[in-house]
């Protein structure tokens, strides 16, 4: 990836406080938030407010999914007919999860495009599984395939899901104030190569400088506290690799429970030289809670945008799971 990056040509979201990752955008910097009180558990949760409380998480997935591919889609909408793969970040903890009826109802949602199912499509790898997709991604354009969509969709939100974390004393509440907000959202990013953007003639979002993934043995599901050895290794890969560059801001779509930022310290710490100063951490769940499986997108798409704008120029993005798998990439102005 360093002798030839990935390009992010552009991107699309649905959230909580925005039907596009310009409304996200928006709202976030804002400081915007939507905040349901959910009286069967007793907590609050970052609903969003077209959908019905009672809808299921695979109905929530999938309407999250559509509304951000199509936002995705929008910038390329002068071209008639477009193919690519599609690949599929999902939950690391809901298993349960369908994949491929998934990919049918996203292949279903914009006729003029056909959204090819390659041999390995879907990532079940929670927070980090946007950089498995861009992996697998990066081969399938290095293979010569023009363009490659990722989509990263997650639900926290319905009441199976909710039920499931109040039994386990997770959700914010009187009685667990290191909690967290469940929140939902998906995120859609087209993925191309440098040559690929100047065949279409389209001025790329950002560049993916680099990236790297990982594995933390201490992850919030064991009873050990972490000593971020998962994340570090990931940033020191990268500091090796890019040698004197600094982001201008560090996205993280980690909860703000203690676990994640005890970790994120120690991390940091350890590679300061990848750090802005003063040190610069924007962390979505503040506006979005948590995301789980888009938030890592989430991350990248709203940087990228940013970057986009000119309002950043570099931005260090990173997403790890419950599970322990870690990912991370440095995105810079194309």
């Amino acid at each position: 990836m360093n002798e030839h990056p990935l390009m992010l040509l552009c991107a699309g979201a649905c959230t909580s406080i925005g039907l596009s990752v310009a409304a996200t955008l928006a709202a976030f910097e804002a400081g915007i938030s939507r905040t349901v009180e959910i009286e069967e558990v007793a907590a609050v949760a970052s609903q969003l407010e077209l959908l019905p409380p009672e809808m299921d998480r695979a109905s929530r997935c999938h309407w999250l999914a559509c509304a951000a591919l199509l936002d995705a889609l929008e910038p390329l909408s002068e071209f008639r007919e477009l193919r690519m793969p599609l690949l599929l970040a999902t939950s690391d903890e809901h298993l349960t999860d369908d994949p491929a009826t998934l990919h049918a109802a996203l292949a279903g949602c914009e006729p003029r495009i056909t959204l090819e199912r390659p041999e390995r499509y879907h990532f079940a790898d929670g927070r980090s599984a946007w950089f498995s997709c861009m992996e697998t991604a990066a081969r399938l354009i290095a293979d010569g395939q023009p363009l490659v969509a990722i989509c990263a969709v997650d639900s926290g939100c319905d009441l199976s899901s909710l039920r499931a974390l109040a039994s386990r004393g997770e959700l914010l509440d009187d009685r667990h104030p290191d909690g967290i907000i469940p929140g939902e959202g998906a995120a859609v990013t087209i993925l191309t190569s440098e040559e690929g953007a100047r065949r279409l003639r389209r001025t790329p979002w950002t560049r993916i400088r680099a990236a790297a993934r990982g594995r933390e043995q201490r992850h919030f599901r064991q009873d050990r506290s972490s000593l971020a050895d998962g994340l570090t290794s990931v940033l020191r890969s990268l500091r090796k690799r890019q040698q004197g560059w600094r982001a201008d801001a560090i996205y993280s779509p980690q909860p703000g429970v203690v676990y994640w930022s005890r970790e994120l310290t120690m991390a940091l710490l350890r590679n300061a030289a990848l750090c802005p100063e003063p040190l610069n951490v924007v962390s979505l769940a503040d506006g979005l809670g948590d995301c789980g499986a888009a938030g890592a997108a989430l991350a990248v798409s709203l940087a990228a945008l940013k970057i986009h704008r000119g309002e950043l120029a570099r931005v260090l993005a990173y997403g790890e799971a419950n599970l322990g798998h870690v990912g991370a990439c440095l995105l810079e102005t194309p």
